[in-house]
């Protein structure tokens, strides 16, 4: 346990260097250098995004699918890669440009200016929503943190509290560019980990045929892609991942990565990395999930598959690296979920919307963003604290969240014409009620997980209420 928490502590004070060296060669002097920054290149950006987008699901949640699910969990690794392609393909280069026209801070930001917000309701409404689904978001991951060390003896309060804390703060005082960096190198953490636990894995095992041999013993149904199920449980999972991948459109906290990167020239560099980098976490944690269905049979918590392993052969440094990388995931989108909130409390429901008629330095709001970071952390730790649910549930209903009441809006209106703000408005009141309704009402209901449902349904709605309000003197993009 001594070298597992030697290596944790090394990764720690890399971050807490990474985090002031940065700050220190570019300071922060108003809000847009604490939001934006001046400028990111293709292999920060991609490396931020993809471990961005990544949290505590990664090694907590998806391994957990493999150990339960076995092949079937495998149609996610197929659908997210190929919808992240899509996003950075299709959505970055537009979001750069149209984010570079209007100025742009957020993603919430474009979005009321794509149409216009005479209202300013989807400025106000958007933040709102966006912060909300960040704290269960957040909640998530932190929970995460607490599973991985509980499993390996550390305490849990101590470990949320000390890899919280350690975000907070440096998000704090570094802003965007402390975060895009510090993800950056928990990025390439993850991926080496990532690579090197499913290979120690079935080095263990007994190799690759070992391993099919021995899954096919305790289950011939985790080795098939149907996983014995037919009709409707089997579209009901298809209808799950399909969900999982259509998020990858909507993440406000992923394409404000498009809003920062340096230029749109760098976007495919960073798509390369980033689409990669992401085929390669959805596949090998499912794969490690599966190794430990074979080494631990009787685990009665299977979210802690990652760190049962890492106790159970690397109690020494290089298991502090893997736990690192736990924490990495789970870190990198903290970093990113904490200043997405803060900047679309500050920015849109504030500076934007409520204060939008009153003068204000921007020192007040550099300070401001810098205090509602303390407090939006705060209250996700407290979340985190009362262990309110599993950290699959979590992330999935956040991310539907997130996706529904944001995603189509943005879409439409980028390639839509007739879309008005009369749409983009009732699309995010109606994406984020269907996704809360649906996960307390449709998914038990069905058995239909939430993200694909009010993804359409808001969608539908939008297009809707666009039609019925559009005029042909609407200006176009």
């Amino acid at each position: 346990m001594n070298g597992i928490a030697f290596g944790l502590v090394g990764y720690f004070v890399i971050i807490v260097a990474i985090s002031y060296a940065s700050t220190r060669l570019r300071p922060i002097e108003n809000q847009s250098d604490y939001i934006i920054g001046k400028g990111f290149g293709s292999v920060v950006t991609g490396l931020a995004c993809a471990s961005t987008l990544a949290s505590g699901y990664a090694f907590i949640g998806l391994v957990a699918l493999g150990y339960h699910m076995g092949f079937l969990a495998l149609y996610q690794a197929i659908l997210a890669p190929l919808f992240d392609f899509l996003c950075w393909r299709f959505v970055a280069p537009k979001v750069k440009a149209l984010s570079s026209k209007h100025r742009s801070l957020t993603a919430v930001d474009l979005l009321a200016s794509l149409r216009g917000d005479p209202t300013h309701l989807i400025r106000i409404l958007s933040g709102i929503t966006v912060a909300l689904f960040m704290f269960a978001y957040l909640g998530s991951n932190i929970i995460a943190a607490g599973k991985a060390a509980g499993a390996l003896k550390i305490d849990y309060t101590t470990a949320i509290l000390g890899s919280s804390v350690l975000v907070i703060l440096y998000v704090m005082f570094g802003g965007v560019t402390a975060a895009y960096w510090a993800e950056a190198f928990q990025g390439l953490i993850m991926v080496c980990m990532c690579l090197f636990m499913p290979v120690a894995a079935i080095v263990h095992i007994g190799g690759l045929g070992a391993f099919f041999t021995k899954l096919h013993q305790i289950d011939p149904l985790l080795v098939s892609w149907s996983g014995g199920r037919a009709g409707w449980p089997l579209f009901a999972a298809l209808w799950l991942w399909l969900g999982v991948a259509l998020g990858f459109l909507g993440q406000p906290q992923g394409l404000q990565k498009f809003v920062a990167i340096e230029s749109a020239g760098k976007i495919k560099g960073a798509a390369l990395i980033a689409v990669t980098f992401n085929t390669m976490r959805q596949y090998f944690p499912l794969i490690l999930g599966l190794c430990c269905r074979i080494l631990f049979p009787s685990l009665q918590d299977a979210e802690l598959s990652t760190p049962t392993f890492i106790s159970s052969f690397f109690p020494n440094f290089m298991g502090g690296l893997m736990l690192a990388a736990v924490f990495a995931a789970i870190m990198s989108t903290n970093s990113s979920l904490l200043l997405q909130g803060t900047a679309e409390l500050s920015v849109n429901v504030l500076r934007k919307g409520f204060f939008r008629n009153i003068p204000k330095s921007e020192r007040f709001y550099k300070l401001f963003s810098q205090i509602c970071t303390l407090i939006f952390g705060a209250v996700a730790l407290l979340l985190a604290m009362m262990k309110v649910d599993s950290v699959f549930s979590l992330n999935l209903l956040a991310w539907a969240g997130l996706a529904a009441s944001f995603g189509p809006g943005l879409i439409l209106a980028i390639y839509w014409k007739k879309t008005t703000h009369q749409g983009i408005l009732a699309g995010i009141v109606t994406g984020t009620l269907s996704a809360f309704l649906w996960y307390h009402g449709g998914k038990p209901l069905l058995g239909l997980h939430q993200g694909t449902a009010s993804f359409f349904i808001a969608s539908a709605v939008v297009i809707a209420v666009s039609l019925v309000t559009y005029r042909e003197e609407v200006r176009a993009l």
